[in-house]
């Protein structure tokens, strides 16, 4: 039975004070949070990956002691030295348009001084040179290179991360091309036609960076940055993009199949049908809803990545093609 309440009762009930919904609180913003915003790690594994690429290609198995420390040392310095270095420069040097863009962001907030981050910068680059400098000529050479290309993206005059759209190019270099050759010239020595692979999965990868412009494309125009996206529109955008990264599978595809390695080549024409599945559905979807395309990068650079695996392992297995 239920219970019955008298007219005295409910007024009892209704006279009684309401509780409010416990609110939990936020924890702040801790100074390690504020770091590892700058620095951003996750910025890291494509270089990290395209190395250890090159690593594979050289055709070297890590089996002594001083194999595995260069590949340690080489990981350490392509990754959170010279990768978390290229962040702090690029946070500096954007500062005013993240201040526009994105005022949540550590530096436009003030939560970290601009001296303490080009003190951080500085550090990490001559610390990253050193140890590049430890590991030989040719891995000093190439690091020289990649910060120079990076000062070239982000520091004025230049600026060409600001002032061009062609910067997908450097920034595919200084990510995948540099890092890649850097892990094969650690155990092999370098040739013309050993540089073709890495030549070629750069000349890919400025599709996947086009990919990660796309969701910035208004922030880009509001602050007048000729990034190609912001030039030449999204839908154009995704077709360049998706034409870079089909022709660099199709490469590597046809590179497979000329030493001999049909299951590779087979795995990687299947990289590159998924690829071309992904990038219709994405078309698909663009005049439909356009809060449901952030699904399609992430699966686009896993399957980079894997192409890019299976054709080190073909010039491992075949060093003499020099894919």
């Amino acid at each position: 039975m239920f219970p019955v309440f008298r007219e005295e009762q409910r007024m009892q009930l209704r006279s009684l004070p309401t509780l409010e919904p416990v609110r939990l609180s936020q924890p702040a913003p801790t100074r390690f949070s504020h770091f590892l915003a700058l620095i951003r790690p996750t910025f890291w594994l494509v270089p990290i990956w395209a190395l250890l690429c090159g690593v594979l290609a050289s055709g070297e198995i890590p089996s002594t002691l001083n194999s595995f420390l260069r590949i340690a040392l080489a990981v350490l310095l392509v990754g959170p030295i010279l990768g978390s270095a290229f962040q702090l420069l690029r946070s500096f040097f954007e500062r005013d348009l993240d201040a526009i863009n994105f005022p949540f962001k550590p530096l436009p907030t003030g939560t970290i001084s601009l001296d303490r981050v080009v003190a951080l910068a500085a550090f990490a680059l001559i610390g990253g040179l050193f140890l590049a400098q430890l590991l030989g000529p040719v891995a000093f050479g190439l690091c020289a290179f990649a910060v120079l290309l990076n000062l070239i993206l982000d520091a004025p005059p230049v600026q060409l991360r600001r002032n061009s759209w062609i910067s997908p190019l450097a920034c595919a270099l200084t990510t995948v091309g540099l890092p890649w050759i850097l892990g094969q010239s650690l155990f092999a020595s370098l040739s013309v036609p050993s540089l073709v692979v890495p030549g070629i999965f750069a000349f890919g990868y400025i599709g996947i960076d086009l990919f990660f412009a796309l969701p910035h494309i208004e922030h880009d125009r509001r602050v007048e940055i000729r990034s190609l996206v912001a030039v030449f529109g999204k839908e154009v955008g995704i077709g360049i993009a998706s034409l870079l990264i089909d022709t660099a599978l199709l490469g590597a595809t046809i590179l497979c199949l000329g030493s001999k390695s049909l299951v590779v080549s087979g795995f990687l024409l299947t990289t590159l049908i998924l690829q071309i599945v992904l990038q219709v559905a994405l078309f698909a979807t663009l005049g439909k809803n356009e809060k449901k395309t952030d699904w399609h990068l992430p699966i686009a650079s896993v399957l980079f990545g894997v192409a890019m695996m299976l054709a080190a392992a073909v010039s491992c297995l075949a060093p003499t093609i020099h894919l």
